[in-house]
């Protein structure tokens, strides 16, 4: 995560088979968090666009992405909660 007039801040570590982003979902549709790759990485990219269109198109199909990305999206705010819980702890709202 990128922190103004400080060092990015390193929020959780996506490995194989995770998924990384959902903004494609969610308007205006712009990235909140970004990634490095620190080894070789073969990725899958999807047309957001599209997606939202199958999405709309297919609500059984839509339904099942969202629930999917939610669990994701859950799991990614909890990471975030903790790693500014550490960042933030004991030192009165002062990062270390």
């Amino acid at each position: 995560m990128d922190v103004p007039g400080k060092a990015p801040v390193r929020i959780q570590t996506v490995g194989p088979g995770e998924v990384l982003g959902w903004s494609w979902l969610i308007s205006p549709y712009r990235w909140h968090f970004s990634g490095v790759v620190v080894l070789e990485t073969r990725a899958i990219v999807l047309d957001g666009e599209c997606l939202r269109n199958k999405c709309a198109k297919d609500p059984e199909f839509g339904y099942e992405m969202l629930r999917r990305l939610s669990r994701v999206m859950e799991r990614r705010i909890d990471a975030t909660r903790l790693q500014l819980i550490d960042l933030y702890d004991a030192t009165g709202g002062v990062p270390r």
